[in-house]
């Protein structure tokens, strides 16, 4: 590899570090398209109102960010904060968001759920599992379901191009993931911190909720990745920066962003919903062992009366999926479905992060996915 590519220039490069709090890359660094750019920016400032609270409320909203995502890890002391927080500003979608995170993080689920039924009635979020923190109300096909579409054919055209990729170039990729890796440029979500889950052993600070029972040192990381059409990209990240201008380019998909995710043996990231309704998500597995299969899972919840019939049939016809109806014991009259995804090697999954999920790694081997962001198709149809 040439020397003028090794990363000498990463203070503004295209492998990002989270660094004093600040997002680990602006979130349009990859947008080709000023169309979606400005539409996806036309709801900010519609967002901005649903998520005001008094300075009180901000500094209490700040504590229990601190509390949850932070080194104290105490999502009771974060829910009690947050519960006099929703019910000064009802209408605070960040508010209702991490209260009920805490709850549920805390243990107190029938607590949880009747607060996610409570700001769904209200018309803080569309459906009680679909909590994002900023929503888009205008297009119904935005919270249309949680997992997979067959609407859009560029779309699906997209995933088969990434799979053919991925078979040819997939040992290329995990090389590239790893050059990441040596290079430390680890990085997390701002509501990532603390959500891989650990159950057997004394938690660290900067890992302590992972399950560690297999003796495998467990945790959930990111190695993100930006400005993938520079020249540099190309030289250290051929395959995936190529593969990620191929998405833009020869199949209208307006990507986000993209970085490589792993998840260690034992690890379970605990249940939480995606900061928006506007873009879908893609994982191209590029490391699941073939003992692993049906053991390192994504689970995706929604309310049944919310679910449209064509999507259960869309969904019967994967037969990568499993779909469980579920009749919850505090509410019997709420009943919703589960959807489980199991990752294959070279396999993709589509889905709306939106939407509650979590996912459980039962296997012995690390997972690793190339982890795509792009917009959500209906936007463009808003034009």
């Amino acid at each position: 590899m040439k020397a003028a590519c090794r990363l000498g220039q990463l203070g503004g490069c295209f492998l990002h570090q989270r660094v004093a709090g600040r997002s680990p890359l602006g979130r349009q660094n990859l947008f080709q398209s000023t169309m979606v750019g400005s539409t996806v920016g036309a709801t900010v400032s519609r967002d901005a109102h649903a998520n005001q609270v008094g300075v009180g409320q901000g500094n209490a909203l700040a504590e229990a960010e601190e509390l949850l995502h932070g080194a104290a890890n105490d999502p009771a002391k974060a829910a009690s904060l947050l519960m006099e927080v929703v019910e000064t500003c009802p209408q605070s979608r960040l508010a209702w968001a991490r209260y009920i995170t805490a709850l549920q993080w805390s243990g107190a689920e029938q607590k949880a759920a009747e607060a996610a039924r409570r700001a769904a009635e209200s018309g803080v979020f569309p459906s009680m599992y679909q909590r994002p923190v900023h929503v888009d109300t205008r297009i119904p096909e935005l919270g249309a379901f949680p997992l997979y579409s067959e609407r859009y054919p560029h779309v699906q055209s997209a995933i088969e191009a990434i799979e053919s990729w991925v078979s040819v170039h997939r040992v290329a990729m995990l090389n590239e993931m790893e050059l990441a890796e040596r290079l430390k440029l680890e990085s997390d979500d701002a509501h990532g911190e603390n959500l891989a889950e650990r159950t057997a052993t004394e938690p660290s600070a900067q890992d302590k909720l992972s399950d560690n029972a297999a003796g495998h040192r467990s945790g959930w990381s990111h190695f993100v990745l930006s400005e993938l059409y520079t020249e540099d990209a190309l030289c250290e990240f051929p395959k995936t920066a190529t593969l990620v201008n191929m998405l833009i380019h020869e199949y209208r998909l307006p990507v986000l962003r993209a970085r490589f995710s792993t998840i260690s043996p034992g690890t379970c990231i605990r249940r939480h919903c995606g900061p928006t309704n506007r873009r879908w998500t893609i994982h191209a597995a590029l490391k699941v062992d073939e003992e692993d299969e049906g053991l390192v899972s994504l689970l995706c919840h929604e309310e049944l009366r919310h679910v449209r019939t064509g999507g259960l049939n869309e969904l019967k016809r994967n037969r990568q999926a499993m779909l469980q109806y579920i009749t919850d014991s505090y509410s019997p009259a709420n009943q919703r479905i589960e959807i489980k995804y199991s990752w294959k090697q070279g396999g993709v999954i589509l889905f709306d992060d939106s939407y509650e999920h979590r996912v459980d790694h039962r296997g012995r081997n690390t997972r690793s996915v190339l982890h795509i962001d792009f917009v959500h198709p209906a936007l463009f149809e808003c034009h």
